[in-house]
C-alpha cells in the first residue's frame, strides 16, 4: 500500500514537472515568435514618410503581416497557460494578452479604410507625376513654338535640362525642324497619356484585387483577436458569440 502510494505521488510530482517544462517552452517560444517578428516591423517603418501614400500602403501590408506571427504568439502563450493554470505570472500575461488583443482587433480594423485611401493616393501620385511631365512637355512646345529662327531655337533647347545634341547644321529649312519637333513632342506627350491610362487601369485591377484579399484577412485576424479578448476578459460581444457558436466551443 505505501509502495503504490509513493508510486502515485512520485508520478504525480513527474507529471507536474513535465507540464511546468512545456509550459515554459511553450512561453519562451511565445516571446521569441513576438520578438522575431517585431523586429523586422520596427525596421520596415523606416525611413519614416508618414504623408508618402506608398509608405502608408506599406504600412498596412507590414501590420496585416505581423498580425500572424503574433496572433501565433499569443496561442502559444495562452497554452502554456493550460499546462499551468495556477501560475499566477502566467494569469496576468493572459489578462494582458486579452488587453492587447482587443487593441490589436481594432487595428485591423481600421487597416482596411486606411489601406483603400492610401493605395487610392498612390495610384493618383503615380498619375500625377505623369500629368507632371505632360505640363512640362506643353511648356517646352510652347517655347519652341514661340522661337522665330534657327538660333534662338539653339539656344532654348541649350538651356533645357539633360539637352538633346542638335547636329551642326538641319537637313531642313527652319520652319519644317520646328514643325518636325513639335510633332515629335505631341507624339510623346500621347504616347504618355496613353501608357498612364493604361496602367492606371492595370493598376486599379491589381489593386482591387490586392484590397479585397487583405480586408478578408483583416477580417479573420480581428475576430481571431475578438475571441482571444472576449474569453480573457470574459465579456463576450456579438462577435465572439458568433464565432464561438460556429465552432461550438
Amino acid at each position: 500500500m505505501f509502495d503504490m502510494e509513493g508510486s502515485a505521488e512520485s508520478l504525480l510530482r513527474s507529471s507536474r514537472n513535465v507540464r511546468q517544462r512545456v509550459a515554459q517552452c511553450l512561453n519562451t517560444c511565445a516571446i521569441l515568435v513576438a520578438f522575431a517578428n517585431l523586429t523586422p516591423f520596427v525596421f520596415s517603418l523606416f525611413p519614416l514618410k508618414l504623408l508618402d501614400p506608398f509608405w502608408q500602403l506599406g504600412l498596412s501590408a507590414s501590420i496585416l503581416t505581423a498580425s500572424i506571427p503574433i496572433l501565433i504568439s499569443f496561442l502559444l502563450a495562452i497554452a502554456a497557460l493550460g499546462f499551468t493554470p495556477n501560475s499566477e505570472i502566467l494569469l496576468n500575461r493572459y489578462n494582458t494578452i486579452a488587453r492587447l488583443s482587443a487593441a490589436l482587433a481594432l487595428m485591423l480594423l481600421l487597416t482596411i479604410p486606411f489601406q483603400i485611401y492610401s493605395g487610392l493616393n498612390a495610384l493618383d501620385s503615380k498619375t500625377q507625376t505623369v500629368l507632371d511631365e505632360v505640363k512640362t512637355l506643353k511648356a517646352i512646345a510652347r517655347r519652341i513654338q514661340a522661337t522665330n529662327n534657327e538660333q534662338q531655337l539653339r539656344l532654348y533647347v541649350a538651356t533645357l535640362p539633360n539637352a538633346p545634341s542638335l547636329p551642326p547644321k538641319f537637313d531642313f529649312p527652319f520652319p519644317q525642324v520646328k514643325q518636325m519637333v513639335l510633332e515629335n513632342i505631341e507624339g510623346i506627350i500621347n504616347k504618355a497619356l496613353n501608357d498612364s491610362r493604361s496602367q492606371k487601369a492595370s493598376a486599379m485591377q491589381t489593386f482591387i484585387l490586392e484590397c479585397t484579399r487583405n480586408s478578408i484577412q483583416c477580417l479573420i485576424l480581428s475576430t481571431a483577436f475578438t475571441v482571444i479578448s472576449a474569453v480573457g476578459s470574459g465579456r463576450y460581444g456579438l462577435i465572439a458569440i458568433t464565432v464561438l457558436a460556429l465552432f461550438r466551443l
